[in-house]
């Protein structure tokens, strides 16, 4: 089971990079202020670290179609 939970917790933090990724510089800052970095991010915070990163993401994205 501990193998399992290893690579749950690997995908988890595979796909919060992905979005992660996709912010711009600055807001990548403030994640890594807030959280130290992907790497370093207890399991505990990264649901809710996706749900911020996600958000940022759609924020992102209304900002650029209003310009």
């Amino acid at each position: 089971m501990g193998e399992l939970t290893d690579k749950f917790r690997e995908l988890k933090r595979e796909e919060l990079c992905k979005v992660l990724n996709q912010c711009y510089p600055d807001q990548i800052k403030l994640f890594n202020r807030m959280y130290g970095s992907i790497d370093k991010i207890p399991e505990s915070k990264m649901d809710w670290a996706y749900q911020q990163c996600t958000r940022t993401l759609e924020k992102n994205k209304s900002k650029s179609n209003i310009s």
